[in-house]
């Protein structure tokens, strides 16, 4: 059964009491009734404290929504009015005070009937809209008189109020002008008067005074402790306590803590969530993302929930809403393709430990491109495990707590704790546990780890699916997999880097790894025998710093042989050089055998060598045996990257006269000689630009370069075209050489 659809939760906090999943509902009801009883004639303030993510807004809006509950059925004063104010982007306390106090008057307003109004409140209404004017007003250059001007009862408006200021003696004798306080100080102790009264009971919400500036924070803290210091007024603000500290501090360099308490009369934290709480939310917020999965894959959901969420990752309700997100949409990315535990915990790692998702990856990504094959696996362990603990200690992790289910989710850990010694990590496992990886889509699975962290299906433009199909055609349909590596240099990817390069550095991770048997490994080198002289033609050469094809292809055969044993690698070299069309990269492989072993080359190198001594001999004479029979037939120019196969022809038959000689019969005619030498032009990559050359002190190995010139010479000024434009553009890449 498929999944219901799921929008993304917004991570908006709830509003009534039957949205809540953390049984904040009890804490807001009694902080609704002290609020409700509070009846003096001083503002009081109550701080909700908790870090973001906590739930101090959903706590504010369920206490908010039982006060109201409170204040109309109670036996309290019926002109209750509670007012929200977001402090945002303000610049002073005067902006504070012009934003605040007219919305107070227009609250009240807007919620006391008219027929309720009383004259005493109607006055309060009246001096609270007179302040914010006056504030405005002065603001703006006007005095406090001009700011506050009436007609006939009104407001009058800025551009008019100057005009009646004026005949403002005339206007009071009238009775069009009324009186007002010269003051601004005048005009607050009048609404103070007015307010206190009216006996109106005012609650004004402050959320998220944390995310306001540092200096705009400390504008709002005193606004709150000075300035409206009026009757029945409660103040109920939320902010993180250190955030607010530091900022208070910051900018005023006081302890912000006793500052804070000189301005908060009841501190309150929000109460924290029960991880069992935090937990259930969770999984009733996958459970539309996941819909209906069999037992097993049931399994890895709980285990991920309970074992590894629960005790390592949920802390606040918003954990749950990012998470939830999260997993929602890398679900409807990797539906059906992953599985669905797993990916919850890889995803908690990433949104909630992000040094532990990088470790997590990287071990991957050595575990499954090196195996079992490693001879520095004890170095490269106790790295890994070093990284681990600095991982935890960052995250505020318990390491032994992450132990305890890591193993069930990555491969080659189990049943470990940072108690030991020396805990095991890259273990081996048998065949039965890979297929069992395998089938299950589990993170542990080599062909789908790389999905949980790309988050896509063949990210590189390859599947798991294709990739196993190639791998299966390399022995039962060899003709298809040449095609979809040949093809496949035709593709690129995103990036793009070319899918014939994304295979080759596929093959050359699972090669190393244990996850290849002997006859694939050797159905995959005889591939790469029929293929590679053909990418390296069609790819052309590699770009600056980049490995070419021939490069590729060699780090991928001797990751897929060396494993093998002697006898088995000698059998597939020589089914190579007697079977392989790519002739060219065979002579590239062979010479680099010959360095290794030392026969040429002035330096000694270090690689390790893929066959003995005399399997190299047996080798080489079956492919300089298939060189010769060409250029006897008069195909030499045939050959791809001939230059490599007369180097190898050169240095493995110890006998340079013999190449001369035959190179020297090819070039006999003028036509050769051009198709000779553009069949030896070499790519020159450099920060300067980018041309081709032809060597000429391989050249000279191979002809003589002097009669060579002097043909050119005559073929660029004598020959028809196009033969003499082909024979200067010869001379062209000759001279280009500057070794």
């Amino acid at each position: 059964m498929s999944s219901e659809s799921k929008q993304l939760d917004p991570d908006a906090p709830i509003s009534t009491k039957s949205e809540d999943k953390f049984v904040f509902s009890p804490f807001a009801n009694g902080l609704a009734r002290e609020i409700a009883a509070y009846n003096r004639s001083n503002s009081f303030t109550i701080g909700i404290c908790g870090p973001w993510g906590s739930g101090k807004t959903s706590l504010i809006n369920l206490t908010t929504e039982a006060l109201s509950r409170e204040l109309l059925s109670g036996p309290h004063n019926t002109h209750a009015i509670i007012l929200p104010y977001s402090p945002w982007l303000v610049g002073n306390r005067d902006a504070l005070l012009r934003g605040l106090l007219p919305a107070v008057a227009s609250s009240i307003r807007k919620n006391v009937p008219r027929d309720k109004q009383s004259r005493d409140l109607k006055q309060a209404i009246r001096s609270l809209e007179q302040y914010g004017r006056a504030i405005r007003g002065v603001e703006a250059g006007l005095t406090v008189g001009v700011a506050t001007a009436t007609a006939f009862g009104f407001a009058v408006s800025p551009w008019l109020a100057p005009v009646v200021a004026v005949f403002g003696s005339v206007g009071r004798l009238l009775g069009l002008v009324g009186s007002k306080p010269a003051t601004l100080d005048e005009l607050r102790d009048s609404a103070q008067d007015a307010l206190s009264k009216a006996k109106v009971r005012v609650l004004i919400v402050v959320d998220d005074l944390d995310r306001l500036d540092p200096h705009e924070i400390v504008e709002m803290a005193r606004l709150i402790r000075s300035t409206l210091n009026l009757p029945h007024v409660t103040f109920l603000v939320a902010y993180d306590r250190q955030q607010v500290a530091t900022s208070i501090k910051n900018v005023l360099g006081v302890d912000g803590d006793e500052y804070l308490e000189k301005i908060v009369q009841l501190k309150v934290d929000v109460p924290i969530a029960s991880p069992y709480d935090l937990t259930r939310a969770l999984a009733e917020e996958l459970q539309p993302v996941f819909g209906e999965v069999n037992a097993d894959r049931a399994e890895s959901v709980r285990i991920a929930l309970w074992r590894a969420a629960r005790p390592l990752f949920l802390n606040t309700p918003r954990d749950v809403a990012r998470i939830a997100n999260a997993v929602s949409f890398g679900w409807s990315m990797l539906k059906g393709a992953v599985d669905a535990g797993d990916i919850l915990f890889i995803t908690c790692l990433r949104i909630k430990a992000p040094d532990l998702y990088a470790w997590s990856r990287q071990y991957c990504e050595e575990y499954f491109n090196n195996g079992d094959h490693r001879a520095f696996v004890d170095r490269v362990s106790e790295r890994f495990r070093n990284t681990l603990i600095q991982c935890c200690e960052r995250e505020q992790i318990d390491p032994d707590a992450l132990l305890d289910v890591l193993g069930e989710f990555l491969p080659g850990l189990s049943n470990l704790t940072m108690a030991d010694d020396s805990p095991s990590l890259f273990g081996g496992r048998s065949q039965e546990e890979v297929d069992v990886a395998i089938r299950g889509q589990r993170l542990s699975s080599p062909e789908h780890w790389r999905k949980y962290y790309d988050l896509v299906e063949g990210r590189y433009g390859i599947t798991d699916q294709s990739f196993a199909d190639f791998l299966d055609d390399t022995l039962i349909n060899p003709k298809a997999a040449v095609e979809t590596l040949l093809s496949f240099t035709q593709a690129t990817d995103p990036a793009g880097t070319t899918l014939s390069e994304r295979l080759l550095d596929r093959v050359q991770a699972l090669a190393r790894g244990n996850d290849l048997n002997n006859e694939q490994r050797m159905a995959l080198a005889s591939l790469l025998a029929e293929t590679v002289d053909r990418m390296d033609s069609q790819l052309g050469p590699a770009p600056f710093f980049g490995a070419s094809p021939f490069q590729m292809a060699t780090w991928t055969l001797r990751a897929l042989v060396l494993p093998l044993t002697a006898d088995e690698r000698c059998a597939t070299l020589a089914r190579m050089a007697q079977n392989g069309s790519a002739m060219g990269w065979m002579s590239y492989v062979l010479r680099a055998e010959l360095f290794a072993q030392g026969r040429i080359g002035e330096r000694t190198r270090n690689r390790e060598a893929i066959l003995s001594e005399d399997q190299l001999d047996a080798v080489v004479s079956l492919l300089l045996e298939r060189i010769r029979s060409i250029a006897n037939n008069g195909a030499l120019l045939e050959l791809h990257s001939l230059m490599t196969v007369l180097w190898f022809w050169s240095d493995a038959s110890g006998n340079p006269d013999e190449v001369r000689q035959s190179v020297e019969q090819v070039i006999s005619t003028d036509q050769a000689l051009v198709q000779f030498l553009f069949a030896l032009k070499q790519m020159v990559r450099s920060t300067a630009g980018d041309y081709w050359r032809i060597d000429q002190q391989s050249l000279r190995k191979f002809c003589d370069i002097e009669g060579v010139m002097e043909r050119l010479n005559r073929l660029s000024q004598t020959a028809s075209e196009p033969l003499s434009q082909e024979a200067g553009e010869a001379k062209r890449m000759l001279l280009n050489d500057n070794d």
